[in-house]
């Protein structure tokens, strides 16, 4: 609750766990990622501000969204990078100097 009056603060608190990536703000809600260990995905929720109640957009199993996500300004659509392949090399050098 703000000191000097006005609108008291309001607190969300997630269905499943949280993802450290970027949410989104609009007039309407607030969009943003989480883990779901069930569906073994990452879901993108919306938090409606005047329902006071969040529901699931989009699931996607056995993925993540590394780089975050973006809605369109209408938000139909996301935009989500997806990585297909990760690799790493593991090199000895001997000798090294």
């Amino acid at each position: 609750m703000p000191v000097e009056g006005g609108k008291e603060e309001e607190f969300i608190v997630p269905d499943r766990d949280l993802l450290y990536s970027p949410m989104q703000v609009d007039a309407k809600g607030l969009y943003y990622s989480e883990f779901d260990r069930s569906a073994r995905g990452v879901s993108v929720i919306f938090y409606d501000f005047a329902a006071k109640k969040s529901r699931q957009l989009l699931l996607v199993r056995n993925g993540d969204f590394g780089d975050g996500f973006s809605v369109s300004p209408d938000g139909k659509q996301i935009l989500y990078t997806k990585t297909d392949r990760s690799q790493t090399n593991l090199m000895l050098i001997e000798n090294f100097r």
